[in-house]
């Protein structure tokens, strides 16, 4: 049995009943639609990837379906009566505009390894950290690096489900310009028909 799509309007929708301000914070008194992958704790009152409103959900009651939303210094300050998507952490704005922003986004890209560098970590001696090469790297960084590795970056993980794409895993997957990676599977899965059922995986 095919699922149906969960779209903005199918998430639990926060109405704003109160605002009360002060101590550098504005606290938001509210009520939900529904508690589905609603919890106390950080998330989001979505507008877009760049507005939306991060703060933490507090003295939740699920029988009256409330619940307190405290901010600070929002970019965006709500009015009494606005309703918003909710977007429970660890999810964000940009992993649901990701997909909203649909398979224009996306390019299928076959996996090519490129050069890594090994960084000892200034705050846990012995920890060595390794990250992909960029064009933008000073070269004077090289004098920190334990050592540069030919090819040693070889996998990419979709954002989504953790699959290997890359060394370990498919040949191909989905790259938008950000550089972030989704598996074929997910793609076709959340991506394609703008499916925000993955909010509900946790992450």
């Amino acid at each position: 049995m095919i699922s149906p799509r969960v779209t903005l309007s199918d998430l639990a929708q926060f109405t704003v009943l109160s605002i009360e301000l002060g101590n550098g914070e504005a606290r938001f008194a509210g009520s939900f639609t529904h508690l589905k992958a609603v919890r106390e704790g950080f998330g989001w009152l979505y507008i877009s990837r760049a507005d939306s409103i991060r703060g933490k959900l507090t003295t939740l009651d699920p029988v009256k379906q409330t619940a307190v939303f405290v901010a600070s210094a929002p970019k965006v300050m709500p009015q009494v009566g606005d309703t918003f998507p909710y977007v429970g952490g660890p999810r964000n704005p940009t992993d649901v505009a990701r997909i909203l922003e649909g398979p224009e986004s996306w390019q299928r890209v076959a996996f090519h390894p490129s050069d890594a560098i090994e960084i000892r970590d200034p705050e846990h001696p012995g920890t060595i950290l390794q990250r992909k090469v960029t064009v933008s790297d000073d070269p004077k960084e090289e004098s920190k690096s334990v050592r540069m590795r030919e090819a040693g970056w070889d996998h990419e993980h979709c954002e989504f489900c953790w699959a290997k794409v890359g060394h370990g895993g498919a040949t191909h997957g989905y790259e938008n310009v950000e550089g972030r990676w989704l598996c074929e599977d997910c793609y076709a899965k959340y991506v394609v028909p703008r499916d925000l059922a993955f909010l509900y995986r946790g992450k």
